[in-house]
């Protein structure tokens, strides 16, 4: 569990990072999204990474084959919850201008690499 709370330090500087730059460049470029939005969808990645690294180190200390169904169930959670979010943003909501559609994949994108490369770093010093 020492390296779920290492990891998980790393998403919080990580959403921290992302809220101030993209305070900087609203500011800075005057794009036409809320900073209220910014900080919901960052937040909204940022659990569902940690809900994926939770389900995945949970079966790091189990047998080869409950891992390797460990890894697939934190990844395709990853994947409903962020279908999810994205009904939630575009249909509920009715976030569809153009900057939220960039700004919804800008953080898609940023937060995916960051959690998948975790899982990968993690699985390279023990694979499945």
């Amino acid at each position: 569990m020492n390296k779920y709370l290492k990891y998980s330090a790393c998403l919080l500087i990580f959403l921290i990072t992302v809220n101030f730059a993209g305070i900087f460049l609203k500011e800075k470029f005057g794009f036409k999204f809320s900073t209220g939005d910014l900080f919901t969808l960052s937040l909204a990645f940022t659990a569902i990474s940690s809900l994926t690294l939770i389900i995945f180190f949970s079966g790091r200390k189990k047998e080869e084959q409950e891992r390797a169904m460990h890894t697939f169930a934190a990844l395709g959670t990853k994947f409903l919850a962020e279908l999810a979010l994205v009904l939630i943003w575009f249909v509920i909501a009715k976030k569809t201008s153009g900057t939220y559609v960039v700004l919804f994949f800008v953080l898609y994108l940023s937060f995916s690499m960051l959690s998948i490369g975790l899982l990968l770093k993690t699985l390279r010093k023990k694979p499945l």
